[in-house]
């Protein structure tokens, strides 16, 4: 689907010159009946809803929308005194209806953020594929606030990777994403980002996701401290890349090879297990190990049964000579007898073998 260049420019989150005002917010379509919400804590805030069921669900963001603002400004160090609308929609008619004349979301999209109008629509009803209403708002709160701090003097995958994080839209099916492509050393340059951003699915989901891993190591610097040092030089017109290298104090393509070098560490493992040649390594070796064992076991086994045959054999004969012979040798240890129980001795001190016949005896004839 082709884009009008007024709908490419406001998704990316492009805000006006320096020192313009916002214009007002596009007029609401005249078939669209809609309810206007207050938000006491930030006036700045407007909340508009369709009527009917995205009315209700308005009704429990006026809770959280003026804290989850405040909540993006302390992480970018700065805050801008322009209103805001946020628009509730429920389902695609009303959706479409809600947004500018002339320029629709493409058919995916479940929220929209128009900087240079100070406008985020947002489709409650396909808010459930993204994760839910609060998830998507926090996107487009995040796009809305860094384009307008920064006049749009960011490349897309730092303003990308900036709004998921702050939605929290860093998942395991985003990493695994990041993983898989640090195995096949596929990550996509950041300058080639830069210049283009992908078309083909599989592309688009790794530059969504590591442009979410890029911008969540450079918030870990100073614990944001060097973010919103970043923040703040570009609210200047500074360039991004000077203002980044000012920053943090080295330029991108040295926080590049730091981060890639963060990913070897996290996911360096993975490309163990997950290497086909040693994969089938050692599943030959676990082969071999198997075999042998068996192959011991079965041996050791027929040695247990020969034995057992050979005791039940009836032709099996015991060794002649008495038991005590075929026992060997036997050491006998204790105190020696005492005089009531050696026992009388021979000629020549010889003892008197108790196996042996008795002595005969002389018989005296009367």
């Amino acid at each position: 689907m082709r884009f009008r260049p007024l709908l490419l420019a406001l998704l990316l989150g492009l805000g006006p010159p320096a020192g313009a005002e916002a214009p007002e917010p596009a007029p609401l379509a005249p078939a669209v009946e809609v309810r206007h919400l207050p938000v006491p804590e930030n006036p700045r805030l407007r909340l508009v809803a369709a009527a009917g069921p995205a009315e209700e669900i308005a009704k429990d963001l006026v809770r959280s929308v003026a804290a989850d603002w405040r909540r993006i400004e302390a992480i970018l160090g700065r805050s801008d005194p322009r209103p805001l609308e946020i628009r509730i929609a429920y389902g695609r008619e009303s959706f479409d209806a809600l947004q500018p004349p002339d320029v629709r979301a493409p058919g995916w999209a479940a929220g929209v953020a128009f900087s240079r109008l100070g406008l985020v629509v947002v489709d409650a009803q396909a808010s459930g594929r993204a994760g839910s209403v609060r998830t998507v708002l926090l996107h487009e709160f995040a796009h809305i606030a860094l384009g307008r701090l920064t006049e749009g003097r960011i490349p897309r995958w730092f303003n990308e990777g900036f709004a998921l994080q702050v939605a929290g839209e860093w998942s395991r099916t985003r990493s695994g994403v990041v993983a898989r492509a640090v195995m096949a050393r596929a990550l996509i340059p950041l300058s080639d980002l830069d210049e283009d951003w992908p078309h083909s699915l599989t592309d688009v989901d790794l530059a969504y996701a590591q442009s979410a891993s890029m911008v969540g190591h450079l918030l870990s610097v100073e614990n944001g401290d060097a973010l919103r040092r970043l923040v703040a030089k570009l609210h200047e017109g500074i360039p991004f890349a000077t203002a980044l290298h000012e920053a943090y104090g080295k330029p991108l393509v040295v926080l590049e090879t730091e981060w890639k070098r963060s990913l070897t560490h996290r996911y360096g493992w993975l490309a163990v297990l997950m290497d086909s040649e040693l994969l089938w390594a050692g599943a030959a070796l676990l082969l071999v190990l198997g075999a042998w064992r068996r192959k011991w076991k079965r041996r050791k086994r027929l040695e247990e049964m020969e034995a057992e045959e050979a005791l039940e054999d009836p032709r099996f004969e015991e060794p002649p000579g008495p038991p005590w012979e075929r026992m060997g040798p036997t050491v006998w240890s204790g105190a020696p007898a005492s005089a009531e129980e050696e026992v009388d001795a021979g000629p020549e001190g010889e003892e008197d073998d108790p196996f042996s016949s008795p002595p005969p005896r002389n018989r005296l004839l009367h």
